[in-house]
């Protein structure tokens, strides 16, 4: 397994995986699919690899199976300890 940064299609994997999951598990709809969607893609939008992050685990083509964890926060929120 490796660890990579941004690969084209990344976001819109990300947003499969979180709306699968949260739809099995929370009946989540697509108010957060759409939420998640919008994040994701304002963040990468200014992403400044000086300061941010993003990070995939993959195995060749295919990604890491079992967990993924997500973790972006607004400005507000950095700091606050909210995502500890």
């Amino acid at each position: 397994m490796q660890i990579c940064g941004h690969v084209p299609g990344a976001i819109g994997r990300i947003v499969e995986l979180h709306g699968r999951y949260y739809a099995r598990e929370w009946r989540f709809g697509r108010y957060f699919e759409a939420k998640v969607a919008s994040e994701l893609g304002e963040f990468l939008a200014r992403f400044d690899a000086s300061r941010d992050g993003f990070w995939i685990a993959a195995e060749g083509e295919a990604w890491a199976s079992g967990s993924c964890a997500r973790r972006w926060t607004s400005a507000a929120a950095r700091g606050t300890g909210m995502f500890s």
